[in-house]
């Protein structure tokens, strides 16, 4: 975690950082009214009481981190860093950030099947 502080309306509010050139896996279940952001070398993900999956990935040789969100219960807003684009990522959808391309959200099943916590 980078910073967690109280803003004006009393809620708490967290970032969590991904530093650039390590490859990371977040499973997260927020519940409650705190507010927090997940900041990756590609995305900035906005989030209010979800549980989600987010992972960022390294091309060491081309220096291109790509970041996936999975979305499995509420809302993120996830914002591109590089070019600004915003996308609302609901329940049962992903999305997948690199620096030169922005997919859009699109549904997806989540298979029963877990493995260490991780969507399979």
């Amino acid at each position: 975690m980078l910073n967690s502080f109280t803003n004006q309306d009393g809620k708490i509010y967290s970032i969590i950082y991904s530093p650039e050139g390590e490859n990371t896996n977040y499973n997260i279940e927020h519940k409650g009214d705190s507010q927090f952001e997940v900041i990756t070398p590609a995305v900035i993900a906005g989030v209010e009481g979800t549980k989600f999956n987010i992972i960022t990935q390294w091309d060491v040789t081309n220096i291109i981190a790509t970041t996936v969100i999975t979305v499995e219960e509420g809302i993120i807003s996830a914002r591109e860093r590089n070019q600004g684009r915003e996308e609302n990522v609901g329940a049962g959808e992903e999305i997948t950030v690199e620096p030169k391309t922005y997919k859009e959200a699109k549904k997806i099943e989540f298979q029963e099947n877990h493995q260490n916590n991780n969507h399979i």
